[in-house]
């Protein structure tokens, strides 16, 4: 049984600069000196070094590929098979998530674009595989614990 999904070129734009993306194809650097304020957090450079912190289980649970691709060079692969191990004590998952270098401020607007690909191999199982899904950070130091997301994108049974 293998779970497999592709994440591309993710752009995360300011308030009201969403369109100084152009083409959205990530522009593959995190610099956003020359595109309007527009922060790009992809993997043009053909690995994860562009900011991501990785919860993978196994060798192959996530890699950089170049075989299939919206635009530019490089895509994030993601797969889960069965027998992989627990991450930590997390869970089954194969994901990857922004360094904490950036929090969206309080009452801010932020907008996200991405990709994704489900291969024709997938195997649909009765339960929910989230795609994508956005974390409410808590205040540890008060005394709040992490949640379940309060925004997430799944896929179940096609």
């Amino acid at each position: 049984m293998k779970w497999t999904w592709i994440l591309i070129a993710f752009v995360l734009a300011m308030p009201g600069l969403y369109g100084a993306a152009g083409n959205g194809c990530g522009g593959g650097d995190d610099d956003d000196d020359d595109d309007g304020g527009v922060v790009h957090k992809g993997f043009e450079t053909g690995d994860f070094s562009q900011g991501w912190y990785r919860e993978l289980a196994e060798d192959y649970s996530g890699r950089v590929v170049t075989d299939v691709v919206r635009c530019g060079q490089y895509a994030a692969r993601f797969e889960m098979r069965e027998g992989d191990e627990n991450w930590r004590w997390t869970g089954f998952r194969a994901e990857v998530s922004e360094l904490l270098d950036f929090i969206a401020p309080l009452m801010s607007e932020q907008w996200y674009g991405f990709s994704t690909y489900i291969a024709a191999d997938w195997i649909d199982l009765d339960n929910r595989a989230v795609i994508s899904q956005w974390h409410a950070t808590p205040d540890l130091g008060e005394g709040e614990v992490w949640r379940s997301p309060p925004l997430a994108l799944r896929y179940r049974n096609g």
